[in-house]
């Protein structure tokens, strides 16, 4: 405490930090509401939570979840497949090293 100067200036200090950190909650807050419920320029689907359903999980990927740390803490032997757009088929599973551009044939 003594290379702060004492309690009294580690007080000080440390209700300083409280009210700045309230401010930066309350200002995170007032940009959050600004931006799910007051801002009409942001009209992409994905880019607004509340309008969106896709940020909801499905049933279907908390039991893909639990099925892939079960197959991970080894208590089933095979590893579970999923049969859902995150499965086998997504994006991220297909990539085949080239990628192609707009207007390439």
């Amino acid at each position: 405490m003594n290379f702060y100067g004492g309690t009294y200036f580690a007080g000080l200090i440390h209700r300083g930090c409280a009210i700045l950190t309230f401010y930066y909650f309350v200002a995170a807050l007032i940009l959050s509401i600004d931006f799910l419920f007051i801002r009409k320029d942001v009209r992409d689907v994905a880019a607004s939570p509340v309008r969106a359903r896709l940020t909801v999980p499905e049933p279907a990927r908390y039991r893909d979840v639990v099925g892939m740390v079960r197959w991970f803490l080894f208590l089933v032997r095979n590893r579970p497949s999923s049969a859902g757009p995150i499965g086998r088929n997504s994006i991220s599973s297909r990539s085949s090293g080239h990628v192609r551009h707009r207007g390439s044939v």
